[in-house]
C-alpha cells in the first residue's frame, strides 16, 4: 500500500521507481491535511515508529535570511510526510528514498548528491510551484486539485472551513506571499539547475546520468524538477487540467516555464518523462518489490 499526496513530486519519485521494476502496489492518495489521520495511523500505530528521515517541510529563508544554513540541516522526522510504503508483511518504509532504495534501481551513493536532491532541491521547486498555485488569481485550480474526485465529506469540510486554513498554512510554510523570499528561491533555483546542468547531465557517461541504464538519481532528479517544467505525464497526466491552466492565465509563470525547460537539466526531465515515465522498462527485471534495504 503506497500512501500519498498525489501529486506531491516526492511521491512521483517513490511511484515512479516502483513502476519501473514492475512492483505491484495499491495507492491510497489524499489531499492536504486529509492525508494526516491515515499517515498517522501507519506511522504511528504498531510497535515501532516509522518516521521520514528526509524530505520535511522547512519554512524557506527570505533574502539575507541568518537562519539560512539552519534551514538547510534543520532535525527531520516529520510524522505526518509522505510518502510511504506498507509492505505485506507490515514493514513500512518511510519515504521517497527508502521505497527508491528497496526497488532494487541503482542508488545513489553520494551523501553530497544525496543532500542537493532532498535538502536543496527538491524543497525549492515545491516552493516555486506553491507560490504560483496559492495566487488569489489560481484559487479556482488550487480549490480543483484539493477537491476533484474527493468524497462529498471531504468536499463539504473544504468548503466549510478548511479552505481557508490550508492556504494559510502552506502559504506560511513557503512564505510564497514574501516576494524577498520567492526572489531567494528563484536564485537558489538557478544556480543548483546550473550545477546539476554542468556537473550531472553534460557529463553523463551514456544515455543516463550514471551509464546506459536507468538509476533512481535519474527518477530523482526527474521527479523533483518535474514542478518547474511540468511534463504532459507527470503524475500520468492526472494533474494537467491544473497543471496546463496556469501557464496561460499568468504570464510571468509562462515565461519561467519556459525558462527552465530550455535548461539543461528541463529539456533533459522532458525527455525522460517523454520516453521512459509511461510504458518505460529499467534495465531490470519486473516483479515483486525486493526485500526492503534496513
Amino acid at each position: 500500500i503506497l500512501i500519498t499526496i498525489p501529486y506531491s513530486h516526492y511521491n512521483e519519485l517513490a511511484r515512479w521507481a516502483l513502476q519501473l521494476v514492475g512492483a505491484r502496489f495499491v495507492e491510497f492518495g489524499y489531499s492536504p491535511l486529509q492525508h494526516v489521520l491515515p499517515v498517522l495511523a501507519a506511522r504511528l500505530c504498531g510497535r515501532k515508529e516509522h518516521l521520514s528521515s528526509s524530505s520535511k517541510i522547512e519554512r524557506p529563508p527570505a533574502a539575507g535570511d541568518a537562519s539560512d544554513r539552519a534551514l538547510l540541516h534543520a532535525p527531520r522526522g516529520a510524522p505526518t510526510a509522505v510518502p510511504l510504503l506498507v509492505l505485506p508483511d507490515g514493514r513500512v518504509l518511510p519515504d521517497s528514498w527508502a521505497i527508491g532504495a528497496a526497488s532494487g534501481l541503482a542508488p545513489i551513493t553520494d551523501p553530497s548528491l544525496m543532500h542537493t536532491y532532498d535538502a536543496v532541491l527538491g524543497p525549492l521547486t515545491r516552493q516555486w510551484i506553491y507560490f504560483y498555485l496559492l495566487k488569489p488569481a489560481a484559487a479556482p485550480l488550487w480549490d480543483a486539485l484539493i477537491t476533484r474526485d474527493r468524497h462529498w465529506i471531504w468536499r463539504a469540510l473544504y468548503a466549510l472551513g478548511l479552505r481557508g486554513a490550508i492556504r494559510k498554512r502552506l502559504t506560511a510554510a513557503f512564505r510564497s506571499d514574501e516576494p524577498s523570499a520567492m526572489a531567494t528561491c528563484r536564485a537558489r533555483l538557478r544556480a543548483v539547475i546550473d550545477e546539476l546542468g554542468a556537473s550531472r547531465v553534460r557529463a553523463r557517461p551514456g544515455a543516463f546520468l550514471n551509464g546506459d541504464a536507468i538509476s533512481l538519481e535519474d527518477v530523482a532528479l526527474a521527479a523533483l524538477v518535474a514542478p518547474l517544467v511540468l511534463p504532459p505525464n507527470y503524475c500520468e497526466g492526472k494533474y494537467a487540467y491544473v497543471l496546463d491552466a496556469i501557464a496561460p492565465a499568468d504570464r510571468q509563470f509562462a515565461a519561467e516555464l519556459a525558462e527552465w525547460r530550455a535548461t539543461a537539466v528541463g529539456e533533459y526531465v522532458l525527455w525522460l518523462y517523454a520516453h521512459h515515465r509511461l510504458g518505460g522498462t529499467a534495465a531490470l527485471p519486473a516483479g515483486q518489490l525486493p526485500a526492503p534495504k534496513l
